[in-house]
């Protein structure tokens, strides 16, 4: 059967109608080979395989959705392996996917105009790599014409996080609607973190945005759609920011081992927490920054439900919990009360006001350092620290 298929595809690639076309000719038109006798060849062998009737009018599970596949589409997988590999390693991959249960697949993450200098792997898993460097040729396309060709109203993306995990292979017919398809368990939480952890390590000015996450699959695996629908993210513009740091993502690192040690609700907490002070550090528009940071600080000090007196409440529990003296007290409290009438100014006119404006960045910092101290020490009682001894 190996030697058939490989001698088909062998044929094909020596043959004159082996044209490159555009994803849009192929879809219209079909594969240059596909109406030619060895073409036509490829076609009535791979009926004959029953290996290869899960190919046949079925639908192909990738991520939580799944694509109409017919012979035609994994005729035309194989001849384009063979271009790039060779017929026997392309037979190969195709072997090595029908005798299995599951194939290895990326829960991947745009960056939005983010940049790195180094690739780096975090204790959980996730990779921060270029976007070139998963080996996947349509999401390697897609960013190039979207970085230098594309007019449409998207950030460039010049790298990604990834998480690989084992995804279940499933088929089923295009005529079935009886059979339930399963419910895979797709490792994006795992992206957010890390994404969240590279926001607290770096400047405040510069913020983590992403565009979408999605999970995709490697060349060597014959899913037709080798990325499943786009999940788009509501993400505002990235201010300009240089390359992020090794030093910063092994600051990261040792942030998200502390931030996994937190009970599932903490961190749920902590991190809508992150994703208000990430749009504080956004390319958004003042008024819109200002509403996150105020968000941000009312989900860090007022998350135990106290109505009362909110903005001395707020300041009160910023300063016992992050000062080291009375002087330190004074400011914070100085500080986060005049920030707070700065943001309910833009929360309820939608217009900033004239004065304060500067102390946004110092209570932002605050706020930062809030966040990375409860992830150190765990869900916070404020009545606790409102009550504590001095």
């Amino acid at each position: 059967m190996t030697n058939e298929l490989v001698e088909h595809l062998d044929k094909i690639l020596s043959s004159d109608n082996l044209l490159s076309l555009s994803p849009i000719e192929k879809a219209i038109h079909g594969p240059s080979w596909s109406k030619s006798e060895e073409g036509e060849a490829l076609i009535e062998y791979l009926k004959t395989v029953n290996d290869y009737s899960d190919f046949n009018e079925h639908l192909q599970l990738l991520g939580n959705g799944g694509t109409s596949i017919n012979l035609l589409n994994l005729a035309d997988w194989l001849v384009e392996r063979t271009s790039v590999t060779g017929s026997e390693q392309a037979v190969k991959d195709i072997t090595d996917y029908v005798n299995s249960d599951h194939y290895e697949a990326y829960a991947v993450m745009l960056l939005a105009n983010t940049h790195i200098d180094n690739e780096f792997e975090f204790y959980n898993g996730v990779k921060l790599i270029h976007a070139y460097s998963l080996n996947n040729k349509w999401l390697a396309q897609s960013v190039q014409m979207n970085s230098y060709e594309q007019a449409l109203p998207l950030p460039k993306t010049d790298c990604i996080l990834v998480s690989p995990f084992q995804h279940m292979k499933f088929h089923w017919s295009n005529t079935d609607i009886e059979t339930k398809q399963p419910k895979i368990e797709v490792p994006f939480s795992s992206l957010e973190e890390v994404k969240a952890c590279l926001v607290l390590a770096r400047p405040l000015r510069y913020g983590i945005q992403s565009i979408a996450t999605s999970v995709v699959v490697t060349d060597n695996i014959p899913i037709i759609q080798s990325i499943s629908g786009w999940s788009l993210h509501s993400f505002k513009m990235p201010p300009l920011a240089p390359p992020i740091l090794n030093i910063e993502m092994d600051r990261a690192n040792e942030v998200l081992k502390k931030l996994n040690e937190l009970e599932d609700k903490c961190m749920t907490k902590v991190l809508s927490q992150v994703e208000r002070l990430n749009g504080y550090s956004s390319g958004a528009s003042m008024v819109d920054r200002a509403i996150d940071l105020r968000i941000c600080l009312e989900s860090i000090f007022l998350d135990d439900g106290n109505k009362e007196q909110l903005r001395y409440t707020l300041s009160l529990r910023a300063a016992l919990f992050l000062s080291k003296d009375l002087d330190e007290r004074k400011d914070i409290v100085s500080k986060v009360k005049k920030v707070y009438d700065v943001t309910s100014t833009a929360v309820h006119t939608g217009k900033m006001p004239k004065k304060n404006i500067e102390l946004l960045d110092d209570v932002a910092e605050l706020a930062r350092r809030a966040i990375l101290k409860i992830i150190e020490l765990g869900d916070m009682n404020w009545q606790h620290v409102e009550l504590q001894p001095e």
